[in-house]
């Protein structure tokens, strides 16, 4: 039961069975142009059922939303051995209850899922990944909420306290500011490199005008994800 049972290009949809494994989804539909959001930190082992059933969430919640956002339908056993089919792979589904709803995040307490439609959107063809250094805590969170409130929806935003900082240097000395009091890592994307540049400037502006000693910006793939394995 871990088989992409579809990939529907024009619909920009996936049926799945719920043992498949969420990244190699992602891989599979990235590798057509698509692209599917939820990516919870147990991305490379945890199945797509188990999602739906936790509807888990991820980094990249703060722009794209959580599973229940890309479930369009689901087929499931019931207690009683009986098959039910629920929801469609269309956008407009307003008729009848929202039965997919109600399994989603019901940890198999409700019926036991053998099949999910999934929503996928257009993959952005780029990303970028900056580092905000903040002297406290305090003043690395209130940018948090202002670059919300600003208009720019970050991919993902990730915060470390001076502990926590420390302890990832003691053990993988990634170059971080060990006397920072806080850090702030975010992604941005999009289709166009002047957006992302624009986005991340915005960011930069907010940040500093909320205490932010140093913006850094990674020059490339590898550094972005050596910044982002400090978070993890």
């Amino acid at each position: 039961m871990n088989k992409i049972l579809e990939i529907d290009m024009k619909n920009m949809v996936a049926i799945v069975q719920p043992g498949l494994i969420n990244m190699d989804l992602q891989r599979a539909v990235e590798a057509v142009g698509l692209f599917y959001p939820p990516d919870p930190a147990s991305q490379d082992y945890s199945t797509i059922g188990g999602n739906v059933s936790e509807n888990a969430g991820g980094m990249r919640a703060a722009k794209y939303g959580i599973t229940k956002d890309y479930v369009m339908a689901t087929r499931a056993v019931l207690p009683n051995g009986d098959i039910i089919k629920a929801g469609k792979r269309t956008i407009k589904d307003v008729a009848g209850y929202n039965i997919s709803g109600i399994l989603i995040a019901s940890e198999g307490t409700l019926a036991v899922l053998s099949e999910i439609t999934l929503r996928l959107i257009p993959k952005p063809k780029m990303t970028k990944t900056a580092m905000g250094i903040f002297p406290t805590v305090n003043e690395a969170m209130e940018a948090v909420y202002k670059t919300m409130a600003s208009g720019i929806t970050p991919v993902a935003m990730e915060f470390l306290d001076n502990l926590t900082i420390r302890a990832v240097e003691q053990v993988h000395s990634k170059g971080l500011p060990v006397d920072a009091g806080a850090l702030l890592v975010t992604d941005v994307d999009g289709n166009l490199e002047d957006d992302l540049d624009f986005q991340l400037a915005q960011i930069k502006k907010v940040f500093t005008e909320n205490g932010c000693c140093e913006f850094r910006i990674a020059k490339d793939d590898k550094e972005a994800a050596d910044i982002w394995f400090c978070t993890s």
